[in-house]
């Protein structure tokens, strides 16, 4: 009776874990013309690293987003301690004109380091807006305010 309970429990044991494989490559093989199957790669498992977005200068600010996003992102925000003026070198660099770029300040009131800095470009009729850290960075685009700025905080003036 022993001996049934221990096999049955090791067969038990081997069906649960034959149940347990991984993912498997459900795609055709194709035929060589040596006659041997070669799996193909899926398509959408591509090694090409994605082409950094463009700017289009004469389109929508939201056309423009995922360009200002990258570049900022590429100059540090939201990874690296970055300054206010590579920020804006940043921008200038990649085609945004410096009249149109707004900046919260680095520093609180009382001179501590801010907790996030916003940067904003007037684009197009809309503001082109981001705010950074150390460790994170958020986009978007928004309405600029009545008065035409993009920040409703005191600025720092770019020269």
């Amino acid at each position: 009776m022993k001996r049934c309970a221990g096999m049955l429990a090791a067969v038990t044991t081997l069906s649960v874990l034959a149940g347990c494989t991984g993912p498997t490559d459900t795609s055709p093989p194709a035929e060589t013309s040596a006659g041997i199957n070669e799996v193909q790669p899926n398509p959408d498992e591509s090694s090409q690293p994605e082409a950094p977005p463009e700017f289009y200068p004469d389109l929508p600010a939201a056309t423009n987003l995922p360009f200002f996003e990258h570049t900022l992102a590429e100059s540090g925000a939201g990874v690296l301690p970055v300054s206010a003026e590579d920020i804006t070198q940043a921008l200038i660099g990649a085609g945004f004109q410096a009249a149109d770029i707004e900046m919260t300040p680095e520093k609180s009131l009382i001179a501590l380091p801010a907790d996030s800095v916003s940067v904003a470009v007037a684009f197009a009729g809309e503001c082109l807006v981001g705010q950074y850290t150390d460790e994170w960075l958020a986009v978007d685009v928004v309405a600029p305010l009545p008065d035409g700025r993009c920040l409703v905080l005191e600025r720092e003036t770019l020269d």
